[in-house]
């Protein structure tokens, strides 16, 4: 996969899965853990942390209160944050290690 980018690699150790998750334009994530409702948390939680470098993955909060149907967004997170990502622009994928 080119421009495979790996986040929380220290999980490894503890978990038994692994997914891809790769966003339409936005990069794709390997990501250590059990479940792929977890992987999508933790991409969150790295978007959050690194939000000067995500800046147009974030909603203002005037946008999130004009948005239609915000469940057609992705969110999750330790903050249950929306980002700009709607869900059919997403693949999660397991990889088999």
């Amino acid at each position: 996969m080119n421009n495979l980018i790996v986040l929380n690699k220290e999980n490894e150790y503890f978990v038994d899965r692994c997914f891809t998750i790769e966003l339409l334009y936005g990069g794709i994530y390997e990501i250590y853990e059990n479940c792929e409702g977890d992987a999508l948390d933790t991409l969150i939680d790295y978007f959050e942390a690194n939000r000067d470098r995500f800046k147009g993955y974030f909603f203002t909060d005037e946008e999130l209160f004009e948005l239609d149907n915000e469940d057609d967004y992705l969110y999750g997170g330790n903050c249950g944050t929306y980002i700009t990502f709607q869900s059919h622009e997403v693949r999660i994928k397991e990889v088999v290690k």
